[in-house]
């Protein structure tokens, strides 16, 4: 017999990771960039990222004037 209770806690990386069916690639790495901000926002952890889903497009080398 398989488990019968309620669904294991995910934790917040999984939740805001997940993506739906209906959402165009784009759309969905979109979706968790924002989630992962909104994340930031309402527990005070900047530090916090999935996947270095913000490091990535934040940190991005500026351009010198040549």
């Amino acid at each position: 017999m398989g488990h019968t209770g309620p669904p294991a806690p995910r934790g917040p990386p999984a939740e805001l990771s997940t993506t739906f069916p209906w959402y165009e690639p784009a759309t969905g790495r979109l979706e968790i960039y924002h989630r992962v901000l909104l994340w930031r926002a309402l527990t005070g952890d900047d530090s916090f990222d999935l996947d270095h889903w913000v490091t990535r497009v934040s940190n991005q080398p500026r351009r010198e004037a040549v």
